[in-house]
């Protein structure tokens, strides 16, 4: 997920404009507004804590294409906010031409009982296009999910690892 973080799987980036000082500011905009969050209970802390820092390291496959090895794929997590309800913000770091940003992805969280199930649809996703949609499910240090991108999807699973950065911490 992070050779450039919308490649084919889905997750991390919202419809901000095309140009990086906009998505830049764009980003700081929605990252003000989210200062005050909604309170956690201990189910939805510990999983704020553990996408804190993280990286999700794996491999995407696409529907159809069941002689093609799986791709590899890596989305950097700043964190995760509740907003309220269902609707939290994954602080996602966007690299895709000259933008490097961490963005603010709003998206839905589920719980199947104590499974974290992250949930978006027709996630628009700058410079890359729309109709990103994804299921992932979170379940210790690793990750599985559907993802699709209009007309074609696919899964997704790999490892939640720490950040380098985190881990200095």
């Amino acid at each position: 997920m992070f050779r450039s973080i919308a490649t084919a799987s889905t997750l991390l980036i919202v419809g901000f404009a095309d140009s990086p000082p906009a998505v830049a500011q764009q980003a700081a905009d929605a990252e003000k507004k989210t200062e005050n969050t909604a309170e956690l209970n201990e189910q939805e802390q510990a999983f704020a804590d553990d996408m804190a820092g993280c990286v999700l390291v794996g491999t995407f496959s696409v529907d159809g294409k069941d002689d093609a090895a799986p791709k590899s794929e890596r989305y950097e997590i700043k964190g995760a906010t509740k907003v309220e309800g269902e609707n939290w913000l994954i602080h996602a770091r966007i690299v895709f031409g000259d933008i490097d940003a961490v963005v603010p992805v709003p998206v839905q969280m589920h719980w199947a009982g104590d499974t974290p199930v992250l949930s978006v649809n027709d996630l628009e996703l700058p410079l890359v296009g729309s109709e990103f949609s994804a299921r992932v499910l979170f379940d210790g240090d690793r990750y599985a999910g559907t993802w699709g991108h209009g007309k074609v999807g696919g899964h997704m699973w790999g490892m939640i690892e720490k950040s380098d950065a985190a881990k200095k911490q």
